[in-house]
């Protein structure tokens, strides 16, 4: 998958150009065309049984599995405080409207 292969990418830029970032939310877009839509809704189901913590850790345990040692090194080089994991589906209002839930929570904080 060619989302895979940035990845990494990605973290190493945000490691050198990023230094000040407290928080960071990482979100797999268009899931839709990685699940079937069954799939999607049981994703968006369950999800919204579960408090903040517990979506990030599902969507991380879900789409960056700890046995590819691509997405853990990566993970674990992240120098972010603070990382939330979303998978988003324009296909889903709920999975879609998330992460900005997500931003709006945090700029309380």
């Amino acid at each position: 998958m060619q989302w895979c292969r940035r990845f990494s990418r990605w973290v190493t830029f945000i490691n050198s150009h990023c230094s000040q970032l407290r928080y960071i939310n990482l979100c797999l877009s268009k899931v839709d065309l990685l699940l079937p839509k069954d799939r999607l809704d049981r994703l968006a189901y369950s999800l919204e049984s579960k408090g903040w913590l517990d979506r990030s850790d599902y969507v991380k345990q879900e789409f960056f599995p700890i046995d590819n040692p691509l997405f853990q090194q990566s993970l674990q080089d992240m120098k972010s405080s603070s990382m939330s994991f979303f998978a988003i589906s324009v296909h889903n209002r709920f999975l879609l409207e998330l992460p900005w839930l997500s931003l709006a929570k945090e700029s309380y904080l």
